[in-house]
């Protein structure tokens, strides 16, 4: 059993950029738990919302259980695990719970969250389900999934919360790593988090075309960064190549028709058909709205999802390229 070292047991760590949609909703969420003994430190990375300024006033009203810190340099490499590592040590209490904005969370959240660290079970944690909250949207439902996580084993690689003192021992998140610095804190202790199968929470998807490009150039950036194995190695080169195809092949037919060459009408043809299979074997929500549903989502909304995540991996894989080679020339 854990003991309050200065009458807090628990800080959490809220991450934000340019969040102005969701953090209000996710302030209220945090503000109304059935745990009493916490405080919220939102760490705004650099945004160019008016994000600051909902959290700001949430704080003047709520001065003794909110805190902020602006990064206001954006130097840094991109991803929350280098937010999280200046917050973790300001925290006043004795675990650490990370967040992200664009979250709400079901009443007993924090209580359930922590409750295998303060009876000792766990040196950290994970919440159980993890439901998408916008699931409605049009691009989201492009993704087929209303359960972004269930419960169905008892460990997870990422914690979202931990003992402070062995975070700041371990020395937080490698945040090169970028979009998956979330998996460094599993490989520095050794020992995974326990599911807290209790901890419901709600995660905003990508809404727009516009933030499904920016994450998943995030992603390719640093998509090789975080391989552990071969096999790993090459399931993400067959991947990329892929999306490649996925990427190039309205090119390729704008090619193949001003130059009907035989190679070009090859390649076009069986990027051409790589790309309807991708776009047949998507799954989306469907809910019951229809043919007409099924059509407008297999003719249009599918194949531009699929295009500019295509376009966003493939940005960031050169964004990496362009860094190693300058790093190299150093």
């Amino acid at each position: 059993m854990i003991k309050p070292s200065c009458g807090l047991r628990v800080s959490v760590i809220l991450t934000m950029k340019d969040e102005e949609k969701y953090i209000s909703r996710c302030l209220e969420s945090l503000l109304d738990q059935t745990l009493q003994d916490y405080e919220v430190i939102v760490v705004d990375d650099y945004s160019t919302d008016s994000s600051l300024k909902i959290v700001q006033k949430y704080q003047s009203t709520y001065s003794t259980k909110i805190r902020y810190l602006s990064l206001e340099n954006p130097v840094h490499p991109p991803g929350p695990g280098y937010a999280r590592n200046i917050a973790s040590k300001q925290a006043k209490g004795d675990i650490l719970v990370f967040l992200d904005a664009d979250m709400y969370f079901a009443k007993d959240f924090l209580e359930q969250i922590v409750k295998p660290i303060l009876t000792g079970e766990a040196l950290g944690t994970h919440h159980g389900w993890e439901y998408v909250a916008n699931s409605e949207n049009p691009w989201v439902r492009c993704e087929g999934v209303k359960i972004r996580f269930a419960p169905s084993r008892s460990e997870k690689s990422f914690y979202r919360a931990i003992l402070r003192d062995l975070f700041i021992e371990k020395g937080g998140f490698d945040y090169s790593w970028g979009y998956f610095d979330d998996r460094t804190l599993y490989k520095k202790i050794g020992v995974k988090a326990k599911i807290a199968s209790e901890a419901i929470c709600y995660h905003n998807s990508p809404d727009s075309l516009a933030e499904i490009f920016r994450i998943r150039r995030w992603r390719g950036e640093t998509v090789f960064i975080s391989l552990k194995t071969r096999s790993e190695f090459f399931w993400v080169l067959i991947t990329t190549i892929a999306l490649i195809s996925e990427f190039m092949m309205p090119f390729l037919i704008l090619i193949t028709l001003f130059l009907p060459v035989l190679p070009f009408i090859i390649i076009t043809s069986l990027s051409l058909l790589e790309f309807i299979y991708a776009v047949a074997k998507q799954n989306y929500l469907k809910e019951n709205k229809g043919v007409l549903d099924v059509i407008k989502y297999r003719l249009i909304y599918i194949p531009i999802f699929r295009w500019v995540r295509a376009a966003g991996h493939i940005a960031g894989i050169l964004t990496y390229i362009k860094t190693i080679l300058k790093n190299s020339i150093k």
